[in-house]
C-alpha cells in the first residue's frame, strides 16, 4: 500500500518518457499511405475507381435486395469523389437537394 502513496522516481519517469518518444506516431506518413498519394496519379485513380465502383454497385444491388442502398450507396460516391469530378458533383448535387428537401420540411 506505500508504494502507491510514493512519489515517482527520477528512473521511472525517464523511462516513461523514453516511451513516450518510442510510440510518437508518424502521422503524415500514415495519412499519405491511406490517400494513396505516394502512388502515380493514374494508378492511384484506378485503385480509387475499382474500390469505389464497387461500393457503388454493391449499393445499387442492395435497391432490390435486403439491405443498407441508402447508406452504402453515399459511401461508394464519397469515395469516388476523392478522385473524379463527376462523383464529387454528383455529390454536392445530393447534399443540395437534401437540404433544401430538410429546409422545406422544417417550416
Amino acid at each position: 500500500m506505500g508504494r502507491l502513496c510514493q512519489a515517482p522516481s527520477e528512473q521511472s519517469i525517464d523511462a516513461l518518457s523514453k516511451r513516450d518518444e518510442v510510440n510518437q506516431v508518424n502521422w503524415a506518413g500514415i495519412k499519405s499511405v491511406f490517400t494513396l498519394r505516394i502512388l502515380p496519379a493514374p494508378l492511384r485513380k484506378a485503385i480509387i475507381g475499382l474500390i469505389g465502383g464497387t461500393i457503388l454497385l454493391i449499393g445499387v444491388a442492395l435497391l432490390v435486395l435486403p439491405g443498407p442502398a441508402f447508406i452504402v450507396i453515399p459511401i461508394g460516391l464519397a469515395i469516388l469523389a476523392t478522385e473524379f469530378a463527376w462523383a464529387r458533383h454528383a455529390v454536392q448535387r445530393t447534399r443540395a437537394l437534401i437540404a433544401r428537401k430538410t429546409g422545406k420540411a422544417k417550416q
